[in-house]
């Protein structure tokens, strides 16, 4: 039995039954779906895109088990008013994450807590210390004033002694600016009758370190398996914490969460919304496109009605081959929508061209007619489509091997009900009598001027194809998992920036070793690598120089004992007392400001002081002073505190480091990482290639996220290349069945082989670089790029001339655009994988639309006569 015949008498037995038939595939696709409710997963995690059991998956469960406290983490970011302040921000904020044991298994301040509070300076180079050193000791004298006066007193005696050595080219005075700018604006505060305090632990930190005022909390999150964003619980209870202990942009803090889970769960988010956007807009596209196409609101519902079954059963596959959907499968939605609706498409204008033949009196017989004549062109297409999608299985690309399962089943479910729900549905269709032909008809006179110039077509068409093919070794691929997710989130942001930091770069490599002597031995040798930065391990994070910086602290300790350790306080002062010193304090400024060596902050400090010290001494209030000494001094003894800690620290050994820090640096079972940072610190795919490929020469069990990177793009390299030559053969091998002859199958391959090369060179001239998302676009292309040609081979078979006035160059033209509009809705979505999926596809589709629409109907010419 024929095929036509066979899908002839399927599409008559569906037509004759349509209420059983239509009841029958509705009950089966809506528990198609509700059974996908129940079982479909969704997976945002990017290793899980390629097999578990490859080098790399493995190495990288090993690497999990040995540290599992780097895995499901949080970080917080604080930037705080100063290193100090923030510092123990993220102390406080460590302590109450680490108490709620439903939501946390640990959390720490990497450089917070006791040890840093007493040993932290030990880190600093001896340079520093001895920086630090000078400028406290140019500093106690006027420390020790209100060491030994906690008053206000104390406070202008300290400004007195000051100003007078400004006035006198002291340089080191110049330190004082902000604490004489803080205590004018106290002063006035205070006159005001509002709340005042000078930042004590603010212009103590100044004494104290160098470093950037900002850091961090890790958390390890215990996470909502059952929730699409597993780690909103946490997040959600680390920020309710910060705006608690008063962390806010008022109190001149900045709190922001990266690290995986805050990564995983932001990019679920913008896929979520970004795909229901773009679905939105595909619908709306596709519904308008179809309706210019059919030429009728019911044929556009008969189409949409089958779309949405079929898009039901595709899920329950789904849930059925492949149990979930990762970030790569989730486009079978967009893919399923295209392809089904060319299918749908192409059978309903050959329904509406069998209707016009017979004066739309026999609307029967045309939907038995239009089964028959479709059946060798959509089977074909079908089984194009589905083949090179179902390619990707042998592949270890997970992703794309996923997505060809989910989006081949889809395409045979759409051919199945395009013969038997579709046939029924139009049975109990009304549709007005057809009046005029379904085709272009004002196309012909551009198809007979294609016929007339083939040569000039095909030459240009090969020239172009050439230039592309000149320009493909600048194509890059860059399979960075990274820019895939959005740049504005909160966690990719953070990230990025901390990414151009060299101390928190986590762009590192990591080898585990059992002794010490294995740890001195590679790091020599992999330091002299041009692509290395540093090398780092446990043994680097015992200070180096300690006898030398212990000798400076206790140096410091002689003149600053007193400051911190005061031995006796003076009496608490009258009024009078501190009327007097506020006047000694005036004359003080106003005589450095009259002064040739006023200038720059100093001065403007010495300013605010003499007004604010004017107003004091004119009020003569004597309950003031006691109310300005409070304000004044609050947090004096909190800021003296680290500097005590600091000046007390001790020898650090291997066995005094905090927990936290040897669990990073020492695996589980015993053997010692070595952290490798990169020289180029750029997210540049060919640095890291070089870095990865330098360090594993080294030392090939090197295992980290470049490793990640550069062996995923590897293997996506290869799937493609596995992929595409697979198809190319089982679609030629179909192709020759069904059409038994070499030359029909060239006419079908050569707009693809077109559409490939230009959609490829395009990329490398615009340097559009191909990622893990949107490289998918390539066995799309592979399939749409055969599925297009097979309708117009086959009509030119028939003996049509017109191709581009025909109902197949009606069907052809529009499914291109309802595929654009499907696909190119893609790039409307905020995740970056997901819009650059979208942009790739349209620009592959464009070309797949030229070289079928214009360059196929010259490669034809006239049909040969039909005997």
């Amino acid at each position: 039995m024929s095929l036509a015949r066979t899908a002839t008498r399927v599409v008559h037995a569906s037509r004759s039954r349509p209420w059983l038939v239509i009841a029958i595939i509705v009950i089966m696709a809506v528990a198609s779906a509700a059974g996908a409710v129940r079982t479909l997963g969704v997976n945002t995690d990017t290793t899980a895109l390629f097999d578990a059991d490859l080098p790399f998956r493995v190495a990288e469960r090993d690497f999990d088990r040995q540290f599992p406290g780097e895995i499901d983490l949080v970080v917080t970011v604080i930037d705080g008013p100063s290193a100090a302040k923030a510092n123990k921000a993220a102390d406080s904020l460590a302590a109450r994450l680490a108490r709620n044991t439903a939501l946390f298994v640990s959390a720490f301040n990497p450089t917070g807590g006791p040890f840093f509070e007493k040993n932290g300076v030990l880190y600093l180079s001896t340079a520093e210390i001895d920086a630090i050193g000078a400028e406290l000791a140019a500093a106690q004298p006027l420390l020790g004033a209100i060491s030994n006066d906690r008053s206000a007193r104390g406070l202008f005696r300290l400004l007195a002694l000051a100003f007078t050595a400004a006035a006198e080219g002291e340089p080191s005075t110049a330190g004082i600016a902000p604490t004489a700018a803080q205590a004018a604006a106290a002063i006035n505060a205070t006159l005001d009758g509002k709340p005042a305090a000078v930042d004590w632990p603010g212009l103590f930190s100044q004494f104290q370190s160098t470093s950037q005022p900002r850091a961090f909390v890790i958390a390890k999150a215990k996470l909502d398996l059952t929730a699409l964003e597993q780690g909103a619980d946490a997040t959600a209870f680390i920020r309710a914490q910060a705006a608690d202990l008063g962390l806010t942009t008022d109190n001149g803090y900045r709190v922001r969460l990266t690290g995986e889970v805050p990564l995983t769960d932001e990019e679920f988010a913008t896929i979520a919304t970004g795909t229901t956007l773009a679905g939105v807009m595909a619908v709306a596209g596709v519904g308008l496109l179809m309706v210019l196409a059919l030429g009728s609101f019911r044929l556009v519902g008969v189409t949409l009605f089958t779309l949405l079954i079929g898009f039901l059963f595709t899920l329950g596959w789904a849930a059925i081959s492949v149990g979930e959907i990762n970030l790569i499968s989730i486009a079978f939605v967009f893919m399923f929508v295209g392809i089904a609706v060319d299918f749908a498409m192409q059978y309903c204008l050959h329904y509406r061209e069998e209707r016009l033949k017979r004066g739309s009196v026999n609307d029967t017989e045309a939907l038995d007619v239009a089964g028959g004549h479709m059946a060798e062109p959509l089977l074909l297409s079908a089984a194009t489509v589905a083949i090179g999608f179902f390619c990707f299985l042998p592949t270890a690309y997970r992703g794309v091997a996923e997505l060809g399962v989910i989006a081949g089943g889809g395409i045979i479910i759409a051919f199945l009900l395009n013969f038997t729900l579709m046939p029924a549905l139009l049975r109990l269709t009304k549709l007005k009598p057809e009046t005029s032909p379904v085709g272009f008809v004002r196309a012909a006179p551009f198809n007979r001027m294609l016929l007339n110039h083939r040569r000039r077509v095909m030459v240009g068409a090969a020239v172009l194809m050439a230039v592309a093919t000149l320009a493909l070794p600048r194509l890059v691929f860059d399979f960075d998992p990274m820019k895939l997710k959005d740049p504005h989130t909160e966690s990719m942001s953070t990230a990025l920036e901390l990414m151009d930091d060299p101390l928190v770069n986590a762009n590192t490599l990591s080898v585990l070793v059992k002794t010490r002597d294995e740890i001195q031995a590679l790091s020599e040798t992999l330091e002299k690598l041009p692509d290395v930065g540093r090398v780092q391990s446990l043994f680097d994070l015992v200070p180096e120089d300690q006898d030398t910086k212990l000798t400076a602290l206790s140096d410091m300790a002689l003149f600053l004992d007193p400051v911190v350790n005061p031995l006796h306080q003076a009496a608490a002062p009258t009024a009078a007392d501190i009327l007097d010193a506020a006047r000694a304090a005036r004359a003080a400024t106003e005589t450095y400001l009259a002064s040739p060596h006023a200038a720059g902050p100093l001065r403007d400090a010495a300013a605010q002081v003499s007004d604010a010290l004017h107003r004091f001494i004119d009020r003569n209030d004597p309950a003031l002073g006691e109310r300005l000494s409070r304000a004044l001094l609050a947090g004096f003894d909190d800021a003296l505190a680290p500097l005590r800690a600091m000046l007390s620290a001790a020898p650090v050994s291997l066995d005094d480091l905090p927990a936290p820090l040897r669990e990073t640096y020492v695996a589980q079972d015993g053997r010692y990482r070595l952290q490798i940072f990169p020289k180029d610190n750029s997210r540049n795919i060919d640095a890291m290639a070089r870095f990865t490929n330098a360090v594993r020469a080294v030392a090939p069990d090197a295992y980290g996220p470049p490793v990640v990177i550069y062996e995923s793009g590897r293997i996506v390299t290869q799937a493609f290349a596995t992929a595409g030559g697979l198809a190319l053969v089982a679609i030629t091998f179909v192709l020759l069945v069904m059409f038994r002859r070499i030359g029909d199958v060239l006419r079908v391959l050569a707009p693809l082989l077109l559409a490939v090369t230009l959609t490829l060179g395009t990329c490398a001239l615009i340097g559009f670089p191909l990622n893990f998302a949107n490289i998918i676009a390539l066995p799309l292309l592979l399939a749409v790029g055969v599925a297009y040609p097979i309708h117009f081979v086959s009509a030119w078979r028939e003996g049509e001339a017109l191709l581009l006035s025909s109902p197949a160059g009606r069907g052809m033209l529009f499914s291109a655009l309802t595929d654009t509009a499907a696909f190119g809705s893609m790039s409307l979505a905020t995740h970056a994988g997901t819009s650059s999926m979208g942009l790739l596809l349209t620009l592959a589709l464009a070309f797949n639309l030229l070289a079928t629409l214009i360059v196929l109907p010259a490669i034809l010419g006239a049909p040969a006569k039909r005997h």
